[in-house]
């Protein structure tokens, strides 16, 4: 596996601009050498953060082409403050050049129950089926990522699609892109921050069986980390 660490950062806002900085460089270097691009968003704080600091770097240029895909989302409504999508269209999406139809947001209450809609999308991305350029992931302390949960019985539908319907943390509704979704990405970035990461992002390091361990990119890992999380880290 190509794994990149980079771990030097001092906090998390610090880890944010640096990974915008990168990823802008990075759409444009596949904007220019490719017909679209498929750029999967995380919530969370750094990520959050990190698309914030991305609005800037990527105003005036041509996003035509840039499709925008989602880990995964709080099967809430859909205009809620909670989800992924409503956080990222506040301070990236509604503040670009993007055409509607390049958004793809996952479904809401409004669209059914979480097994019906989750049902519903599984299908619309499975006719699709995007090659996922850039896979953005946070961390949780346990070693979770999008809605993977250690220990989690989630159902799966088809090859990439899960709902969990008792998530450990709320709300409890969930749907999340699968282990083999989030791992077709050429390239996966997990941006991460805090000493309460710290555990686990040493675990991950050392292959221990944990929901961020079965995630990789097929071309390149990258790892933005502030000093408190790769404190434990060992080599």
């Amino acid at each position: 596996m190509n794994r990149v660490v980079i771990s030097d950062h001092e906090d998390a806002d610090a880890v944010a601009r640096n990974a915008a900085r990168d990823l802008a460089k990075e759409l444009g270097r596949l904007l220019d050498a490719q017909l679209s691009v498929n750029l999967v968003l995380t919530g969370g704080t750094v990520g959050i953060k990190t698309l914030s600091e991305l609005t800037p770097l990527v105003d005036g240029v041509d996003l035509s082409r840039l499709q925008i895909w989602w880990g995964d989302e709080r099967f809430v409504e859909s205009n809620s403050p909670d989800r992924n999508s409503v956080q990222a269209c506040d301070v990236l999406l509604s503040r670009i050049q993007i055409p509607g139809g390049n958004i793809h947001p996952m479904p809401s209450p409004e669209d059914g129950d979480l097994l019906a809609a989750a049902k519903a999308f599984s299908k619309s991305i499975g006719s699709d089926l995007p090659s996922f350029d850039i896979v953005l992931l946070g961390m949780g302390p346990d070693g979770h990522v999008a809605s993977l949960f250690p220990g989690s019985t989630a159902i799966e539908f088809g090859k990439w699609v899960v709902a969990e319907p008792n998530s450990p943390k709320p709300p409890q509704q969930r749907i999340s892109l699968s282990y083999e979704a989030l791992s077709s990405a050429k390239q996966v970035w997990f941006l991460v921050s805090g000493e309460d990461k710290a555990g686990a992002v040493s675990r991950v390091f050392h292959g221990e069986d944990l929901p961020a361990t079965k995630v990789s990119g097929k071309e390149q890992t990258k790892w933005y980390l502030d000093k408190a999380a790769a404190a434990r880290i060992t080599s």
